[in-house]
């Protein structure tokens, strides 16, 4: 069974559609997320834009952030969030960084995504991978930056 509900979670947005849920896990789809000059998405257990472990980020548009695209917030690993699919996005020209993983959250998977800059210069970073992050899985993203993915975790 699917309800469509208004995407409450995602906050001092410019644009946004509708998300589809259904009642197996959280789902955020189908919206444009175009943020004001000093917001970025945010991901979390709370007080945040997305939030909760096990969630679906799926066909959204992620543009012009300037304190970067999509945040995984830097929480200890029980208060991470797990085992997020972010898939079929565009995250485009937002200041820094499209995407950064960070904390201790682990299971993450970036699939089939457009991540670029357009030549603007601003996004200089496409996936960024910080010091505690767990298993990530990376595949299928069409990827145009500087830096295709910074990882900052130690190699073993």
């Amino acid at each position: 069974m699917k309800l469509i509900i208004p995407l409450l979670l995602i906050t001092s947005l410019l644009s946004v559609k509708t998300a589809v849920a259904d009642q197996a896990g959280r789902k955020h789809a189908e919206n444009e997320l175009h943020a004001r000059p000093a917001v970025r998405i945010t991901v979390g257990v709370r007080d945040a834009d997305i939030v909760g472990s096990d969630n679906f980020v799926r066909r959204n548009t992620i543009v012009g952030n300037k304190r970067g695209g999509v945040y995984w917030r830097n929480e200890t690993e029980p208060m991470a969030v797990h085992r997020v699919t972010f898939e079929n996005n565009i995250v485009r020209d937002n200041e820094g960084w499209g995407l950064f993983v960070d904390g201790a959250t682990r299971g993450t998977i970036i699939r089939s995504n457009v991540i670029e800059d357009t030549g603007a210069g601003r996004q200089k970073t496409a996936i960024r991978l910080g010091k505690q992050v767990g298993d990530v899985t990376l595949e299928d993203n069409q990827v145009k930056a500087d830096k295709p993915l910074f990882d900052e975790r130690a190699k073993k």
